[in-house]
């Protein structure tokens, strides 16, 4: 089986750390964000997941990245093909917060961990090519397209 996801994702920046969402069962890190329904748009899926995992309200801000890959999902009966395109925004929360506050989950299956930007290479990031834009967001660098084909922007 296989399938196409369009996917939102926010990019959360507090003093060199960056928020990223943690599968508590694999031990994987992500970021924040989720599936583009029908007729939304990327920017106002990013919201509407924030709020959804996490029920903080955010504003979405520069497009950072826009990337496409396929890779095979291993699962407990069988290995599922997808082909995800992400769309990663520079986002702030809507109202100010404490410096590096714990961010609870309203789901049990992820918990979110504030990550210094400089561990990246040290935890399983998935897609690991995330790492380098969220590294070029905290520069103020903004706007990549990420060929896969290439592993290059």
């Amino acid at each position: 089986m296989s399938s196409f996801e369009l996917i939102s994702r926010a990019v959360l920046l507090d003093r060199g750390h960056v928020l990223l969402c943690k599968n508590l069962k694999r031990g994987y890190y992500y970021l924040p964000g989720g599936h583009v329904e029908f007729s939304e748009s990327a920017s106002d899926a990013a919201q509407r997941e924030l709020i959804e995992e996490t029920g903080l309200r955010i504003h979405v801000h520069q497009c950072l990245l826009v990337e496409e890959h396929s890779f095979t999902q291993r699962g407990k009966k069988k290995a599922r093909r997808r082909h995800e395109v992400n769309v990663l925004f520079l986002a702030r929360f809507a109202r100010k917060r404490r410096t590096l506050q714990p961010v609870r989950s309203r789901e049990s299956h992820i918990a979110f961990e504030w990550i210094p930007i400089t561990r990246l290479r040290s935890i399983r990031l998935r897609p690991t090519h995330h790492a380098a834009a969220i590294r070029r967001a905290a520069r103020g660098a903004f706007a990549t397209v990420f060929d896969s084909r290439t592993n290059e922007p």
